[in-house]
C-alpha cells in the first residue's frame, strides 16, 4: 500500500504502529485467549483489522471512510485453529500474514475506489461483536471498551516482541539461551550428553515433539547444537 500510494518512510512507520494499536485492541477485546481457546484464530480476526487500518493510513482515508474500511475488514473477519494439522507449517503462513494482509489491502482499496459500507459496525442491531459473542462458552461477554482504553498513551507497538528465530513462540528463549551458552562456552553437538529445556505449560503442550520440525523443541535443539 505504501509503494501504491507512494508514501514515504515515515508514513509506513505511522502506518504499521497504528495497526499493531488496533489489531491487538480487537483481539483484548473479543477475549483473545478464551476466544481463541474455542478454535477462533484471534491472529486472523485482529490482524485483519490492523492491516486494514495500516492500509486506510497509507491512502490517506477520512474518518468517514476508515468507518466503511473496518465495516469491510469486519466482513473479512474469520480464522480458525485447525491450521497447526498442516505438518508443513504452510497454511499457518497464509492465516497469521496472508490472508490479513490481503483482507486489509481489499477492504481499503474498496472504500478507496468509492464502496460505501455501514457507518459503524461495532455497535447497533446485529454488529461485529454481537455476532461473535461466545459468552455462554467462555463465561465473558466481548469488551468494545477496551477498543480506545488509553488510546494514545499506551502504544502496543512497544508491547510486542520480535521473533529471532523463524520457529514456534515458545521456543525462541531457549534457542537465544543455548546459541548464547554456545558462543560463550565454546562447544558443540560432541560436548553434549544431553539437553533440559523448561518452559512454561502451555509452550510445552505445543513444542513437546511435535510431528512439525519448526515447532519441535527437541529436533531444533539438536539441530543448532550440530550446526555449530
Amino acid at each position: 500500500m505504501a509503494e501504491r500510494e507512494r508514501r514515504g518512510c515515515t508514513a509506513f512507520l505511522r502506518a504499521v504502529t497504528l495497526g499493531y494499536d488496533v489489531c491487538t485492541r480487537l483481539s483484548l477485546a473479543l477475549g483473545a485467549v478464551q476466544f481463541g481457546r474455542l478454535g477462533h484464530m484471534t491472529h486472523c480476526f485482529g490482524a485483519t483489522f490492523g492491516a486494514a487500518t495500516a492500509s486506510a493510513a497509507l491512502a490517506k482515508l477520512n474518518a468517514t471512510q476508515v468507518r466503511h474500511v473496518l465495516t469491510y475488514a469486519a466482513q473479512q473477519a474469520s480464522g480458525l485453529s485447525t491450521y497447526g494439522r498442516d505438518l508443513e507449517h504452510v497454511e499457518k503462513a497464509f492465516d497469521f500474514g496472508g490472508m490479513p494482509a490481503r483482507n486489509g489491502v481489499t477492504a481499503a482499496t474498496l472504500v478507496a475506489s468509492g464502496c460505501t459500507a455501514t457507518d459503524d459496525v461495532f455497535t447497533g442491531e446485529r454488529n461485529f461483536f454481537l455476532a461473535h459473542d461466545e459468552s455462554h462458552r467462555i463465561g465473558r461477554t466481548p469488551d468494545p471498551g477496551a477498543l480506545v482504553r488509553d488510546l494514545a498513551q499506551r502504544w502496543e507497538i512497544a508491547n510486542t516482541n520480535i521473533k529471532r528465530w523463524s520457529v514456534g513462540s515458545p521456543i525462541q528463549a531457549p534457542l537465544d539461551s543455548l546459541i548464547e551458552l554456545m558462543r560463550t562456552e565454546r562447544f558443540g553437538a560432541r560436548d553434549v550428553d544431553h539437553v533440559v529445556v523448561r518452559v512454561y505449560t502451555s509452550g510445552a503442550r505445543i513444542a513437546d515433539d511435535r510431528d512439525m520440525p519448526d515447532i519441535n523443541m527437541q529436533h531444533l535443539s539438536t539441530c543448532s547444537t550440530s550446526a555449530r
